[in-house]
């Protein structure tokens, strides 16, 4: 984000009144291909694992979207016109770079928690947004090297930070959650209509651009966002169990209030554009925070989550209301239309915020319940003394009592008559395999956290122990089980013969 709001004062600090519309050709190219990028890397997301974690992978990113503003250094320091060919090839090089940097940064942050991850995405799109005002009175050449400058110091970060998390299992885990349909439907529609929406606020003031005041409007755009994003900062270091949905509530109402003083000020006012932009910055945070949120909870790998989750909620809505008047030969919006336009738009934004991407929605995706475990899993104490009392109970029937592992005998008596292990219960399977190896019953929590996918980050969040404690925890399940990392554990687990250690 910072990157993007970074390339955006560099071609105003070039020309603003001149250059706008190549600008926007760029960003426009540039976020397509960042779109089949990241379509093209989800698909083969294995093999850019692999890329990334090799000893100069992290480097492919930074250096292709170096070449690409490279690209057009030479017609921006000198002054002359961006050819069609130049701006093509930028586009190209700095979308598949971005792509691939993107990437490699949302692999760090599924590895964070929540609060952490949401503190330093409002930094990051702080900073971003006060970058700029620098760059505005920075010569083009400086402003030019300082964007190759930050695209390696990204890449670099997130290549330290990831070498710290070398144990976090990288591949597609053999357990854990499944991100169910509905709530993956509702994320989508919810972010394209505000991606939409974004896009076509975003032509309908593009002509401002080209006025002697399109840089003073971008200083208030750059500050109000800095601003804004301050101000969440002190919340969301002082909770020690934040929540996305207040912010998303805060989203809700920028882009509301964006489109409903459209009718008050039209074109004349940058403020309605200035509202909604600033929003719709804070909900791609909320979006980030979410997708690090699912790359750690459920069964998919990070490249998965940020490269589908980025399109989906980030990419395709923008495009679609970008191309939308151009594409229907539409040159100049009327006032009526105008006002049309922004009536609808505070409907649908409305419509999304009550019925389909709900605050409880956010809250509900947030939980540490599993769809697929019992009651047992959803209320941790209360359910799981019902469940033990169940399983004793079924253990009796089977005449496995006073067996080591009597208060687990019963477990397999829930299972289908095909005995596919993996149709039990994830929380179930840990008890089994936990009492086999003479797990204590705090070991067998944090070996079922760890089995979902949790960091040691979060199983310290979630049972409220220190890290000191994690790590014993952790030191006494890898002893016992004869394991020696996460993804060993995590395999071993899935592999277990529940009958066997039952009987």
């Amino acid at each position: 984000m910072g990157l993007l709001f970074f390339c955006s004062a560099l071609f105003q600090a070039y020309d603003g009144t001149v250059q706008w519309r190549a600008a926007n050709d760029v960003f426009v190219s540039s976020l397509a291909v960042l779109t089949a990028s990241l379509l093209v890397c989800s698909l083969l997301h294995q093999a850019v694992l692999r890329v990334l974690d090799s000893r100069l992978g992290f480097l492919a990113g930074p250096t292709l979207a170096a070449v690409g503003v490279a690209v057009l250094w030479p017609s921006l320091a000198g002054g002359a016109h961006l050819g069609a060919v130049s701006l093509a090839i930028s586009a190209v090089l700095t979308g598949t770079g971005s792509c691939l940097v993107l990437l490699d940064v949302g692999r760090t942050y599924a590895s964070t928690t929540r609060r952490v991850c949401l503190f330093e995405a409002l930094l990051g799109t702080a900073l971003g947004s006060l970058l700029p005002l620098a760059a505005m009175a920075l010569p083009v050449s400086i402003c030019c090297a300082l964007a190759i400058c930050l695209m390696y110091a990204a890449a670099i970060g997130a290549h330290q930070a990831n070498l710290h998390s070398k144990g976090e299992p990288r591949g597609t885990r053999a357990l854990g959650e499944v991100l169910p349909a509905i709530t993956l439907g509702r994320l989508v529609i919810g972010a394209f209509i505000l991606g939409f929406a974004t896009g076509l606020i975003r032509y309908l003031y593009s002509p401002q651009a080209d006025s002697p005041s399109s840089n003073q409007q971008a200083v208030w755009f750059f500050l109000l966002s800095a601003v804004v994003c301050l101000a969440l900062m002190l919340p969301a270091a002082r909770q020690r169990r934040c929540s996305m949905s207040p912010y998303y509530k805060l989203v809700i109402v920028l882009c509301t209030a964006g489109f409903a003083i459209v009718p008050i000020f039209e074109i004349n006012s940058a403020l309605p554009h200035l509202l909604f932009t600033v929003g719709y910055a804070l909900f791609e945070v909320v979006a980030w925070v979410i997708m690090a949120e699912i790359a750690h909870r459920f069964q998919y790998t990070s490249v998965q989550v940020f490269g589908i989750g980025r399109i989906l909620v980030v990419e395709i809505g923008v495009i679609a209301g970008v191309v939308l008047f151009p594409s229907l030969g539409v040159q100049e919006v009327e006032p009526r239309l105008l006002v049309t336009i922004a009536a609808l738009c505070v409907i649908s934004i409305t419509a999304v915020s009550q019925y389909v991407l709900r605050a409880q929605d956010i809250r509900q995706l947030e939980s540490s319940a599993t769809e697929r475990e019992d009651e047992g899993e959803r209320q941790r104490d209360g359910g799981r003394q019902r469940a033990e009392t169940a399983e004793d109970r079924r253990g009796t029937q089977n005449g496995c009592a006073g067996s080591p592992s009597s208060a687990n005998c019963g477990s397999n008596a829930g299972r289908p008559e095909d005995g596919r292990p993996e149709r039990v219960p994830l929380l179930m399977r840990c008890r089994i395999v936990g009492a086999y190896y003479g797990l204590t019953e705090r070991e067998i929590d944090v070996m079922h956290l760890f089995a979902t996918g949790r960091t040691s980050a979060r199983v310290r969040e979630e049972l409220v122990i220190s890290a000191g404690t994690v790590n014993t925890h952790a030191l006494h399940i890898y002893q016992k089980m004869d394991v020696h990392s996460r993804q060993e554990l995590i395999e071993k687990v899935a592999a277990a013969d529940l009958d066997a250690m039952v009987r």
